[in-house]
């Protein structure tokens, strides 16, 4: 997985691969990757990152992912934890400019060191907890700050290291009220194009009460053994529900109409069924191929449906800009706290 990573940056950058420097700095559309080593490349041994979204420090969402981290270093992997809730990170301006002009970002923030601790991982193990129906903002804040990740050369360059990652939810209520949870956890993967290959929900209020739960401690053991055998080679997966969408096991499904459902996250479709009475949904294979976040189908989207909207924008530039000026002239008050 490293060699090949490391063989395709030389391809892209023309160096030879025997090289004495201790790192490289790789230019890429918004970040500049400078931290990864040819060591890491080189190396052997496998990195499983933890990345916690909650504010409460060793709460229930880090108690799960410290569990799974510790099963994966029992079995020899290196480890480590950043809690998302210490980086300083600004939102997403919209500018566009790392997709479009190629350009780094220019937010001054830890997301690019983030972006390489998430590039140097094998495996990663993504916890939170459940604030209003889903996780906190700071996941958000971040699936944005990956729009330069779109950048087509960059979605093959994720997708060939064939990184995988599992999803952990906490909720009080997880069957009524987290529907989000783990889809948006999810989707902070996909985006990085790391294929999930497990998750788990469990019900948890107080800070570490989850330590009382023996089933969902030993599901987390489970998964950070899972994300060691794959890492191996090893064919692992994650089950599917019922009702669940075979591409991402999302079980959020949205009606269409005549019999059709569409996932949300991954965007296939079905169709309900009836078999023996009893309601299917059934997603052809064909379907299953046209996930969104399949590298050929981001790749598709980046160069079909986002970079051409640069060009069509110009040619629209003029008339936006005298429809605009009646808002201009309009007198509105925008009001802003006294601090500021």
């Amino acid at each position: 997985m490293r060699r090949n990573a490391l063989k395709k940056h030389c391809e892209i950058t023309h160096q030879p691969q025997a090289y004495s420097s201790q790192s490289w700095m790789k230019r890429t559309h918004g970040f500049l990757f400078k931290q990864i080593s040819v060591q890491y490349l080189l190396g052997s041994e496998m990195r499983i990152l933890g990345l916690v979204a909650s504010y409460r420090k060793m709460g229930n969402s880090e108690v799960l992912a410290r569990e799974a981290l510790l099963a994966a270093r029992e079995l020899g992997a290196e480890v480590a934890l950043i809690r998302l809730t210490d980086l300083h990170v600004e939102p997403c301006k919209g500018c566009m400019a790392c997709l479009f002009k190629g350009e780094l970002c220019r937010i001054e923030d830890d997301v690019d060191w983030f972006m390489n601790q998430l590039l140097e991982s094998d495996g990663v193990v993504l916890s939170s907890p459940t604030y209003i129906l889903s996780p906190p903002g700071i996941v958000k804040m971040l699936i944005d700050r990956m729009i330069p990740l779109q950048d087509s050369d960059k979605i093959r360059e994720l997708a060939e290291r064939g990184r995988v990652g599992v999803v952990m939810g906490v909720a009080t209520n997880p069957r009524e009220w987290a529907p989000f949870t783990l889809p948006m956890l999810k989707m902070f993967l996909q985006v990085a194009q790391i294929r999930v290959i497990g998750s788990m929900l469990v019900e948890a209020a107080g800070p570490g009460e989850v330590v009382l739960d023996e089933k969902a401690m030993n599901r987390a053991r489970g998964l950070g053994v899972a994300l060691v055998d794959a890492i191996e080679g090893k064919e692992v997966g994650e089950e599917q529900g019922l009702y669940a969408c075979p591409a991402c096991r999302c079980d959020l499904l949205r009606w269409l109409g005549n019999g059709t459902v569409e996932c949300p996250l991954c965007g296939i479709k079905g169709k309900i069924t009836m078999k023996n009475g009893k309601i299917a949904i059934e997603f052809p294979e064909e379907q299953i191929n046209t996930c969104r976040w399949k590298p050929e189908m981001a790749i598709k989207h980046t160069q079909e449906e986002i970079l051409p909207t640069a060009t069509e924008y110009v040619k629209k530039l003029k008339l936006i800009k005298q429809k605009l000026s009646r808002y201009q002239e309009t007198s509105i008050e925008t009001l802003r706290p006294e601090t500021r």
